[in-house]
């Protein structure tokens, strides 16, 4: 890149923590079919991202009924879209 070409912004990436019915496989789990979606930080990487996920998680109540749900953190590029209630 010269220096006279402007910088490109960086999109950074969202944290969604998904909540998923133990019924779904993890691949088809999304947040427009997950229990619960917890939207966390942005991150710059996709390797912030997972850490910033795995911490949020850690730091927050949220527990998956056992034997009924699972967790699954996803990265996002760019502002994660909100879902409108199920």
């Amino acid at each position: 890149m010269s220096a006279s070409e402007p910088e490109q912004p960086v999109t950074p990436f969202s944290v969604l923590i998904l909540v998923c019915a133990l019924g779904v496989n993890p691949s088809n789990c999304t947040p427009e079919n997950a229990v619960d979606v917890v939207y966390g930080p942005h991150a710059e990487n996709e390797m912030r991202c997972g850490f910033l996920g795995q911490t949020t998680l850690a730091a927050s109540a949220i527990a998956p009924r056992k034997g009924q749900e699972y967790v699954k953190i996803i990265c996002q590029r760019g502002e994660a879209k909100k879902v409108v209630s199920r």
